[in-house]
């Protein structure tokens, strides 16, 4: 019986030295996850920072991207406004060259009977310098006569 007292006593000692040496194992693996946990912790935090910036960031160009849009559609409005005022300009040009044109086209036909007045004015003077021209021979073949 000693004997197996002996190997019974043996055989505990093993275990336990297994049991220590589980335990050193589980000692070890418990820190490697606590470990984990750490980083997995600060790897989280990082994240959410992250995640906050670019949240942030994205507001930031939402707003930008909304004041931009504002801002040519205030712009879209003072070009019609713009165009609007030239093609009244430009309509009331037209309207002023056209009424400058048919003064001028008067003018022309006013002109045209002043040259053609002219040109008979002229004929007629011409006509009377000979009537005169052809009296002032008779008179003066009748004073020779006389």
């Amino acid at each position: 019986q000693v004997q197996t007292l002996e190997v019974l006593r043996m055989d505990l000692d093993e275990k336990i030295q297994q049991l220590n040496s589980q335990k050193k194992e589980n000692d070890a693996l418990t820190r490697q996850l606590e470990a984990a946990n750490s980083s997995a912790h600060t790897v989280k935090a990082e994240m959410e920072e992250e995640l906050q910036r670019l949240h942030l960031q994205w507001e930031k160009s939402r707003q930008s991207e909304e004041d931009l849009m504002q801002r040519l559609h205030i712009a879209q409005q003072d070009a019609l406004q713009q165009g609007e005022a030239l093609a009244k300009q430009i309509a009331s040009a037209d309207e002023r060259l056209r009424i400058k044109t048919d003064l001028l086209d008067d003018l022309k036909g006013q002109l045209q009977a002043v040259r053609g007045e002219a040109s008979l004015g002229h004929k007629r003077t011409e006509d009377l310098e000979q009537q005169v021209e052809s009296y002032q021979q008779l008179l003066q073949v009748e004073e020779l006569k006389h």
